[in-house]
């Protein structure tokens, strides 16, 4: 489960709005630096003694300006000039130790943000997934928690330090002159006043660019992954044309942000430089009638620096913080998601079934549609049954089946396994439990061997091989250079489809399931391959429960019983030639979908 920490400043987010105020969205990102709280305290220690360190700097040159070059003393000028080296050597070992602690911080809890959202992720049900869009999940574990961790660096590293530096110039500076103190001070609300200004476009722009980069990435990432429809069908024009529509207003939002920080930016420094010039003409004017030296000025103007520079840096810091907290909203609300239907505490753990099935009054809406996929199934099934699943498409069989992984819970009625509630079960043991062979085979860009331990991680290579010889594949993965260490590709491209399909068989053989859910293979594959996975598939069905989305007459005929779904209801249940006699919707079924079931049945 992830850590509770995340649900400690609201109540659990079902709806997924973002409601939280951006103060307190800090604190709740603040909060994920508690177990680094020591590093980052002396971190900014450290970066504040940085800057600590060259205030004396200023005061030194006074020395030199008002007592030393008088007084002709060479002897004193070398040494506050080497002291003022040191005290520069001194800042840069402290830039780079405060740097470095602050920094592991920030990265570790970036890499803890990415791990709890990939968590979450994970435990989300199909549910989520049938409303979010994949590449705009991409984004927040991605650019969005990117965007955080700059924002993260900028307030532990400068935020912290920079706040307390201006109040310790402050009370150097009123030391040194408190007439010219005032004046400076009189000035700093025309900074507060610009950014107040500027500040409600800044974050608008932001918000633009963050929108406009993740449907940049969605738009790349759609691309990429329908390449072959989009060659198919010869569009490519027509798909450069809308990345080019994004592409530029990506452009847009990017310059409208850059142009409004340069102008930020560079109205800070009109100002600064403005306060520069004022001071030194107040000074100038209080050292000819005597009430400043030389030396005063030199080191006002010098320590004028670290109260301004920390103003700069805040103000600064601004664009920063709203990207990154334009970006902390989103993960925010994904990460205090509450989805019941994956909670497993307190679920009954399941280890072994026999493999009974039942459905009692079961109906099913999807919330995205709002429509009954499936109406009032009452079914059961016997341990060691294989049920074919025949209907046509949209007609509720693969609903059915998803009910039986519990990647839904039913909207009426129950689900049983071994006569057990399914909402009552912990679905992550009760899906070690369950096969799956579809027909678009996942596999992972990785070796094979490690494709087919994805059905049991500790399978030994024994045991790999000989799941790989049952499903007929041992034969082309040692035909294979790298054998069971060659890489198929990305979802398994470098493998033919019934090379796909085998490693898949393998795959759930060597899971070695009580229930087994298969959608076979349409008659796309070539007779030699259909005819070794037929073979595979016999193996891998002995002795299980089997609920087999039909797409062959030979695998209808051998079933033990067929359901018969069409528009959402079980409309006929039976043995094949008893179906066929009925003259009903299997009939029809079979004269459309298998043109040979009189002559095969015969």
């Amino acid at each position: 489960m992830l850590s509770g920490k995340f649900q400690s400043l609201n109540a659990k987010n079902t709806s997924g709005e973002d409601y939280l105020s951006p103060s307190r969205l800090l604190r709740w990102y603040i909060s994920f630096f508690q177990k680094d709280r020591l590093r980052i305290a002396t971190g900014v220690l450290l970066t504040l003694l940085q800057s600590v360190a060259l205030v004396p700097v200023p005061l030194i040159l006074r020395r030199i300006i008002d007592t030393y070059i008088p007084g002709r003393n060479t002897h004193a000028i070398l040494a506050a000039c080497a002291i003022a080296a040191g005290l520069y050597l001194l800042h840069a070992m402290l830039a780079f130790s405060g740097r470095s602690l602050t920094l592991l911080c920030t990265k570790r809890v970036t890499e803890n943000l990415r791990a709890l959202l990939c968590m979450q992720l994970q435990q989300m049900s199909l549910r989520f997934y049938d409303r979010e869009r994949a590449s705009e999940l991409h984004a927040r574990v991605v650019i969005d928690t990117e965007r955080i961790d700059v924002m993260g660096n900028a307030i532990v590293v400068h935020g912290v330090s920079s706040a307390i530096m201006f109040f310790i110039a402050s009370g150097v500076l009123s030391w040194v002159n408190f007439q010219l103190f005032l004046m400076t001070i009189a000035l700093l609300p025309l900074f507060y006043t610009a950014h107040r200004i500027l500040k409600p476009r800044m974050r608008e722009v932001n918000r633009l660019f963050r929108d406009g980069m993740e449907g940049m990435s969605s738009k790349v990432n759609d691309l990429l992954q329908s390449i072959r429809l989009v060659k198919s069908f010869a569009r490519e024009a027509h798909e450069q044309k809308r990345a080019e529509r994004q592409f530029r207003t990506v452009t847009r939002s990017a310059l409208a942000m850059t142009i409004l920080d340069s102008f930020y930016n560079n109205l800070m420094g009109f100002l600064t430089n403005s306060t520069t010039i004022a001071i030194y003409a107040t000074g100038g004017l209080l050292i000819t009638r005597g009430r400043m030296t030389v030396g005063d000025l030199i080191a006002f103007t010098g320590i004028i620096g670290f109260l301004i520079s920390p103003i700069n840096i805040l103000m600064g810091m601004v664009t920063m913080v709203y990207a990154g907290l334009a970006s902390l909203k989103p993960v925010h609300r994904l990460l205090t998601l509450d989805d019941p239907l994956e909670k497993y505490k307190g679920k009954r753990i399941v280890t072994q079934l026999n493999g009974a099935v039942a459905f009692e009054h079961v109906s099913f809406v999807y919330d995205t549609t709002g429509k009954k996929a499936l109406c009032d199934i009452n079914v059961s099934v016997r341990t060691g049954e294989t049920i074919a699943l025949v209907g046509e498409s949209g007609a509720g069989k693969t609903t059915f089946s998803n009910l039986i992984m519990g990647f839904y819970f039913p909207t009426e009625g129950r689900v049983l396994i071994d006569d057990m509630d399914i909402r009552e079960l912990n679905l992550r043991t009760l899906r070690e439990c369950i096969g799956v062979v579809s027909q678009e085979n996942v596999l992972l860009n990785t070796s094979i061997i490690d494709n087919l331990r994805y059905g049991r991680m500790d399978a030994t290579k024994e045991e790999v091989i000989a799941a790989a010889r049952a499903a007929n594949a041992l034969e082309f993965i040692e035909e294979t250079p790298e054998g069971f260490d060659a890489v198929v590709g990305d979802r398994g491209v470098r493998l033919s489809g019934g090379q796909r399909q085998r490693l898949a068989i393998a795959r759930a053989l060597l899971k070695n399931p009580q229930i087994l859910i298969l959608d076979e293979a349409t008659s796309s594959l070539d007779s030699e391959s259909e005819a070794k996975i037929q073979e595979a598939l016999e193996r891998l069905k002995a002795n299980r429960t089997c609920f087999i989305i039909a797409h062959r007459l030979s695998t209808v005929i051998s079933a033990d019983r067929i359901l018969v779904f069409k528009g959402g209801s079980i409309v006929e249940s039976g043995k094949h030639a008893e179906l066929l006699g009925k003259g009903g919707e299997y009939t029809r079924l079979c004269q459309r979908q298998f043109p040979s079931a009189q002559k095969e049945s015969a």
